[in-house]
């Protein structure tokens, strides 16, 4: 396991990029003096031996920072289940604003406009552009936990486990693109909850926590299907979204077909 940093930056003179190249770290860089000089990132691991000079100098220029980890093979295999994340956000839903989105596309009976929890998903995903992405597995912007896939793809890695797909609608005609599928994954399973705290919507009441992407994925208490939500919700602000998992069995699927687009968390032992 490695814990990861991402830094975002804002870099003022030549004299504070070379304060991170003395520390063997290059940036990526404007010109100085034009507009946008200095906005910059990069990554860094804790296992790094420069991380304690890195992390301390980093304070003066920081704008971000977003920590994730990186698995090895050994524990991303031996996992009974793992969390999945797409890489690869591409596009957004329709032409329409974000709440016209969620209309024509979800349920809003039980919505929460403050938190984001509710949302049930009743008709198919809209798009107004899309594109063959081969092997790779995706997701529209502003949903977190839905993946689209290749047709070819559902049939040949999915469909044999017993998921099924929601066909996916060209926004500008309303019909079927051939091509591309959602995911349809409808089962739901809880998660140990001494493993993150919940935060209550002083709206609607219902519970959500931070992602924290710091270490093993929260454990499911149990494993209702080869790829499920967790019944808890995760998110900041108006956004509210489920962790996806899968079984050990299909991340090995997946690995064997090489499928592209994908991070995986694996949990924690039981």
């Amino acid at each position: 396991m490695e814990i990861i940093h991402h830094f975002g930056l804002k870099i003022r003179s030549v004299a504070d990029a070379r304060a991170f190249a003395n520390l063997g770290v290059h940036l990526e860089l404007g010109s100085e003096g034009q507009p946008g000089f200095g906005v910059t990132g990069f990554d860094i691991s804790e296992n790094d031996p420069r991380w304690f000079e890195v992390q301390r100098l980093v304070q003066e220029f920081k704008i971000t920072e977003f920590v994730k980890t990186r698995f090895s093979e050994v524990e991303n295999r031996s996992a009974r289940v793992l969390c999945m994340f797409a890489s690869l956000q591409k596009g957004y839903p329709s032409d329409a604003s974000y709440l016209d989105f969620l209309a024509e596309t979800y349920d809003l009976g039980s919505y929460c406009l403050h938190c984001g929890a509710g949302l049930v998903q009743v008709r198919p995903f809209r798009i107004k552009s899309w594109r063959n992405l081969n092997r790779t597995v995706w997701q529209l912007n502003w949903v977190f936990d839905e993946f689209l896939v290749a047709r070819e793809i559902w049939m040949d890695v999915f469909k044999p486990y017993g998921i099924e797909c929601w066909p996916v609608l060209s926004a500008q005609t309303g019909a079927e693109v051939d091509s591309i599928v959602q995911l349809r994954i409808v089962h739901e399973g809880h998660l140990d909850a001494t493993d993150f705290a919940t935060i209550a919507c002083t709206h609607c009441g219902r519970k959500k926590s931070p992602l924290n992407l710091r270490g093993f994925a929260p454990l499911p208490t149990v494993v209702p299907s080869p790829i499920f939500k967790s019944f808890d919700l995760f998110g900041s602000g108006a956004n509210a979204f489920h962790r996806v998992y899968v079984s050990g069995e299909l991340f090995s699927e997946i690995q064997r077909k090489g499928l592209r687009g994908l991070d995986f968390y694996p949990c924690g032992p039981s």
